[in-house]
């Protein structure tokens, strides 16, 4: 059984900034298993993929530590990198 503990340790969950659930899933989880994640350079280029991101930082459905989380914390943490 997956617990959110394991999760958030051992896994990442991709999502995208607009994505319409995750201020919910934040809500519900934390932000501690989820990481943005996009499909550049395949399916976006880089200014769709900067809008993505701008529209998590403009969201005022997330807070500030929440977005830092989604949009790096959590990948640094993942893959062990300094800060």
């Amino acid at each position: 059984m997956i617990t959110l503990s394991s999760l958030s340790v051992t896994s990442m969950i991709g999502c995208e900034g607009n994505d319409p659930s995750l201020p919910y899933l934040v809500e519900r989880v934390g932000a501690i298993p989820f990481a943005y994640s996009s499909d550049y350079p395949h399916e976006v280029d880089y200014p769709s993929a900067m809008h993505e991101v701008e529209e998590t930082l403009q969201s005022n459905l997330l807070d500030d530590e929440a977005k830092r989380a989604i949009l790096g914390d959590n990948a640094r943490r993942f893959y062990k990198l300094p800060k």
